[in-house]
């Protein structure tokens, strides 16, 4: 059925859900004596002080609740522009100077990877130095690394003076030489994903680190979530949105912020006085890839409805990974095992093999037992290597 022009349905259903003003709350819903400063979820409104003590408490509470991390332990803090890291480095630094006993006894070490591609070499190297200033202002170690080194030349190199970082005017052009030019831009965003993640594992292992923590939040997961169902990644969903991705058995990535919203981040932010960075980013389409359109449907979707978030997050949080699955081959490129169905063909390995078949003809000089291996391995060349959504990305890439 034709849905075109049934958009004034929906504005009709938003203009009748209830909006509380600030004003209007009264009282702090915690302490029920102060005057509310901030307004959470359209509904609960909080003191400042108040505001302040529950945001810092979630945080520590969602640590002592999973236990990852043992005394005296290094943890890799992925630095990303924004509001999520700077609140990050506040609780890590508070925790620490904690005098109470659920101080954090771990030593945290910040490393950025830099990869701004969409910015001239004097804008990537003023943004180096403001990035290693604002972390200095916490007292954090910090290392740089380059995504086009490790990209295009399988070289890690730390550096903790951005001065002595490798850049190049030609650093886009580099990063352009690994995969075909007609490459769509939702594989470019996986290619990207996946190869900073991998970054990221060797560069906790470099570094003598077992936790790598990522500034992922709340909306971040549900919009991976759509994500990886669409692109595929249904049977891995667990490693990609979870609280730990233990894909790999000496590291661990953890997402301490997916339990805070960005306007939580920015208000602690706010009212503790501190300043995140600011970057000049490429101009955001929506319809530009698979991610950006599952993301703006996220974004919109909340503006309206105020649960979506908590309940995509919640459904993905009650999906898991078969056991079994971990015996099998991994992928060469997300390191996460490769699917396989007993033996019978994938609806996109069917396709694959109807297509193989199509533009084969048989040579009837060949044996009929040569003509099914030949058959069989072409059409599964790529399900050895890579899984599923990784086979897609393969198919573009020129250095493998």
């Amino acid at each position: 059925m034709c849905s075109v022009g049934d958009d004034y349905q929906e504005n009709e259903l938003a203009n009748h859900m209830e909006r509380l003003d600030i004003k209007e709350v009264k009282t702090c819903n915690k302490c029920r004596e102060k005057i509310p400063n901030v307004l959470l979820r359209r509904k609960d409104g909080y003191c400042k002080s108040c505001f302040l003590n529950g945001t810092e408490h979630k945080f520590k509470a969602f640590l002592g609740k999973h236990r990852f991390i043992k005394k005296d332990e290094y943890v890799l803090v992925n630095y990303t522009i924004g509001h999520p890291i700077t609140s990050l480095l506040s609780f890590l630094r508070s925790g620490i100077n904690a005098s109470t006993p659920k101080q954090l006894k771990f030593n945290p070490i910040v490393l950025y990877i830099e990869r701004n591609f969409h910015l001239n070499y004097e804008q990537r190297l003023r943004l180096l130095e403001q990035i290693q200033q604002h972390v200095r202002e916490f007292n954090f170690p910090i290392y740089f690394t380059s995504f086009v080194q490790y990209a295009c030349h399988s070289n890690i190199d730390f550096k903790t003076d951005y001065r002595e970082i490798t850049l190049n005017t030609n650093d886009c052009e580099e990063i352009n030489k690994l995969y075909d030019s007609n490459i769509s831009p939702t594989a470019q965003m996986e290619f990207y994903k996946q190869f900073e993640h991998r970054l990221l594992l060797e560069s906790a292992k470099r570094l003598g680190c077992q936790h790598v923590f990522t500034c992922d939040l709340a909306f971040d997961v549900a919009s991976q979530i759509l994500t990886n169902v669409s692109l595929g990644r249904g049977s891995h969903l667990q490693m990609d949105i979870g609280v730990c991705d233990a894909r790999d058995p000496n590291v661990t990535l953890i997402k301490p912020l997916r339990v805070f919203d960005i306007k939580e981040l920015a208000l602690y932010n706010y009212f503790n006085r501190l300043e995140p960075l600011v970057i000049k980013e490429q101009q955001f389409d929506p319809y530009l890839s698979v991610q950006n359109l599952l993301t703006n449907f996220v974004q919109n979707l909340q503006v309206n409805f105020p649960s979506t978030i908590t309940t995509v997050v919640k459904t993905g949080d009650k999906l898991s990974m078969d056991k079994e699955i971990w015996q099998n081959k991994r992928c060469e490129l997300c390191l996460l095992p490769i699917e396989t169905q007993n033996g019978k063909f994938t609806s996109a390995e069917a396709t694959e093999f109807s297509h193989w078949i199509s533009t084969h003809p048989p040579d009837p000089k060949v044996p009929a037992i040569e003509i099914y291996n030949e058959t069989i391995g072409a059409t599964g060349k790529n399900a050895r290597k890579y899984c599923f959504a990784c086979s897609r990305i393969s198919d573009f890439l020129i250095k493998q």
